[in-house]
């Protein structure tokens, strides 16, 4: 074996199959590379060099020359071969290969290689003949051999009936070709067999770095240099300081004035359009980045070029900075997606920037980038409310409940974060000793009378506090501990003083009374009040603790029948489970704008599943039903974030007037164990309409949708909604390359929307893989 044509050990090394140790082998440095031999009177078998396939440089050449023993004394060489280890794109070798053999010939690393090997970068090429003509048998066998071999090496499935039927027809093609070339074409061939490995296998790139034109040789030959050269596996990676140099003289302030008044030509604005037009993630090159610096001023007035000219700049140089602090005032304005863009900047004026840009956007728009705001706090210069994004949040959370109390629960689940967590904790903390300072007056008022509410602090269900996972317990303790003046400082901030009743904002638009008559949603002055938002909070998280110790106690039977019947008889007004069958309202933390009064236990039950979650039917304050399902043992935050996904984009289309009729239901992560799913009503398992329907989905939506007049029989309106959703998730499924796809995780409603759950699976994961197209 050979790399840049030259023997790789200076000393052979023996390689040995099953059968027999072959001396004279020239190999690299470790065992691993296998090629398989077939030798007469034995079984084929794998020949194993000593090498490492990470050790072959991608000049790499297997050299293998036949010899005639008859005679030991005068062994004469029948033929030989050379074949490069690796493709003229870097992937190594694999599968079955036959190579020409010259007869009468030893075989030379050079030999029956491309005469430019050896020159640039030393890449072996196989010598070409010269092709047949078009239309000709010659040129059609050609054609077919170039399968054959991409069958043997592995990059064709087997399709076993398919192959025998194709082979039939190769083997005759094969005979005719080689009737019609004659004698003179035939010749010995030796065939060898490499490994297949599922993925491609490519070179190395530090031998690309290290084998320059010109430079040393990547193996040098201690025993004839008289000087021992080191290759710098840098070369080439680090930045170049001459480079460096110019790029501040060509970014000069000196010469700064002379760029005010540039413009682009016609062929500099088709580049800027495209940089400008490319995704954030897309790297920009230096002749790019020169372009963004060269017209700066031209580009204030777009306002999508100020991320990519932000992203050029060289933070470490001051003079850099002090102009991108002079250019920003003036500069377009931007959006609020592109704002979010510039939070991955650690410059307090570009952070300032997008901040001013998020001030203005409404509380909807920051509701649906709140998860990713929290997430930014970790990237802060000063992590923490002092922060300027962490002031902007705890404004927002104050003047806007649903934001606050979407706002807790991410910062909840952050809490238990190893490396940010205690930042997370501090975070609340201090903004309630900073509420409690500016408004030490206010008291909590007193809840309305009656029985002990098993939701409010203090109290528990009594099963043992070893049923509540660790994640949850954290959750509580965070809840006791930091959440002391949030609601005071809400009411405070929307009007409502400590000495009135104090009410709740989505509590008392929702119409009628609770069916528990402890509580009402009135607002009147008869009516007992509602908890203010700090007992909201609380009694929140008491509700999910309780949720999750019930769930661990139904866990400890395995049999689901049995646990259903159980949590049915014990949500009963006198069962095992009564303190969830009825309480005071409570905001759902799911949904806020959902108040809730106790779980119906009729209804509720568990599902047929791995982790048997918990389908929860709440009784709402205006006497409605709201299904909901508790999951424990499995993280919900991947599905919270593909759902937000979901979301945005159903808001991007819709702007677009791009209705695709999809199901964002919500998902709310209460810690990285367990959390809240909005279950759809009146959905169907896709596998479970099939199996019910002899016609499928038609027979189905015929059932529920049934139109004399329509197409198929069936609802015209139903049909439109049914492709638009379909159209609509095979494209963002396709996106987010989500996995694990199957009928159990498509569901249809009765008005025609198909959607997908369980999105365990993204990015190109996918627990079948390559199982099917």
């Amino acid at each position: 074996m050979y790399g840049a044509r030259k023997r790789m050990l200076g000393m052979p090394t023996p390689s040995t199959t099953t059968n027999k140790t072959f001396h004279y082998i020239y190999s690299a440095e470790v065992a691993a590379l296998n090629v398989r031999v077939r030798m007469v009177g034995l079984v084929p078998a794998w020949l194993e060099f000593p090498v490492r396939y990470a050790d072959l440089p991608r000049s790499a050449v297997l050299v293998a020359t036949l010899w005639n023993v008859a005679a030991p004394e005068a062994a004469s060489p029948l033929g030989s071969a050379v074949f490069p280890l690796f493709r003229s794109n870097g992937v190594l070798a694999k599968g079955k290969h036959s190579l020409a053999l010259s007869p009468a010939q030893i075989a030379s690393p050079l030999h029956g290689l491309d005469a430019g090997f050896g020159s640039g970068r030393d890449v072996p090429r196989m010598a070409q003949p010269p092709p047949p003509e078009p239309g000709s048998l010659e040129a059609t066998y050609a054609n077919v051999a170039a399968g054959m071999r991409a069958y043997d090496q592995g990059d064709v499935p087997r399709v076993e009936w398919l192959d025998a039927l194709a082979f039939e027809h190769v083997h005759a093609l094969k005979a005719r070709a080689q009737h019609v070339a004659g004698a003179s074409a035939a010749g010995d061939t030796l065939v060898i067999e490499l490994v297949t490995f599922d993925y491609p296998v490519l070179a190395t790139p530090l031998e690309e770095v290290v084998e320059l034109a010109g430079g040393p040789p990547p193996f040098p030959n201690f025993a004839t240099n008289a000087l021992v050269t080191v290759c710098d596996p840098f070369v080439g990676v680090d930045s170049n300081p001459v480079e460096a140099k110019h790029r501040r003289l060509a970014r000069s302030h000196r010469k700064g004035f002379l760029d005010h008044n540039l413009k682009p030509n016609s062929a500099e604005r088709r580049a800027l359009h495209a940089i400008i037009t490319a995704p954030p993630t897309a790297p920009i090159s230096d002749e790019h980045s020169e372009l963004l610096w060269k017209f700066r001023y031209a580009l204030v007035s777009n306002p999508r070029a100020l991320g990519p000219f932000l992203r050029t700049i060289e933070w470490s140089d001051p003079g850099e900075v002090d102009l991108v602090a002079s250019l920003l005032p003036s500069w377009a304005p931007i959006s609020v997606e592109q704002a979010l863009e510039l939070l991955l900047f650690r410059n307090p004026s570009v952070r300032l920037l997008a901040l001013d840009v998020l001030q203005s956007a409404s509380d909807e728009k920051i509701l649906m980038y709140l998860l990713q705001l929290v997430q930014c706090l970790r990237y802060s210069p000063a992590p923490g409310p002092d922060s300027p994004l962490g002031r902007f949040l705890l404004t927002r959370a104050l003047a806007n409940a649903r934001v606050g109390n979407f706002l807790v629960w991410y910062l909840q689940v952050e809490c238990e974060d190893k490396a940010y967590g205690k930042m997370f904790h501090n975070f609340i903390v201090s903004f309630e000793a900073s509420v409690n300072d500016a408004h030490s007056q206010l008291t909590l008022p007193a809840t309305g009378g009656g029985s002990a509410d098993p939701l409010s602090a203090g109290t528990t269900l009594p099963l043992p506090t070893s049923k509540v996972s660790g994640a949850s317990a954290l959750a509580t303790s965070v809840a006791d501990s930091t959440m002391g003046l949030f609601s005071s400082a809400l009411a405070f901030v929307t009007g409502e003083s400590s000495s009135m009743p104090a009410g709740d904002a989505h509590a008392t638009s929702s119409p009628g009374s609770s069916t528990g008559g402890s509580a009402s949603l009135s607002g009147s002055a008869s009516a007992t009040p509602l908890a203010p938002r700090y007992d909201m909070i609380v009694r929140q998280r008491n509700l999910l603790a309780h949720l999750n110790a019930l769930y661990s106690e139904l866990r400890k039977q395995r049999d689901r029948k049995k646990n259903i019947t159980r949590l049915q008889q014990g949500l009963s007004s006198r069962g095992e489970f009564s303190e969830l069958a009825s309480f005071k309202p409570v905001e759902l933390p799911l949904n806020p704008d959902i108040v809730v009064v106790g779980l119906d236990g009729a209804e509720c039950t568990m599902l047929k599943s791995a982790l048997t979650p918990l389908l929860l039917t709440f009784i709402t304050a205006a006497g409605g039903r709201y299904k909901v399902l508790f999951k424990a043992g499995d993280d919900p935050r991947q599905d919270q974030l593909v759902i937000q996904l979901i979301r945005l984009m159903d808001s991007l289309l819709l702007k677009e007037a791009l209705d695709l009729k999809l199901m964002p239901y919500s998902v709310l992560a209460a810690s990285s164990n367990d959390g809240l799913i909005e279950f759809v009503d009146g959905s169907h398992n896709v596998s479970r309409v099939i199996k019910e329907h002899k016609a499928g989905i038609l027979g189905f939506f015929r059932k529920v949708a049934p139109d004399p007049n329509g197409p198929y029989q069936i609802s015209e309106a139903v049909l439109d909604t049914f492709a638009r959703s379909c159209a609509g998730y095979s494209v963002i499924t396709y996106i987010l390359a989500v996995g694990d796809r199957h009928l159990d995780n498509l569901l249809l409603t009765d008005s025609g929307q198909l959607f997908h759950i369980d999105f365990g699976y993204i990015l190109g994961k996918d627990p079948s893989r390559c199982r099917r197209p």
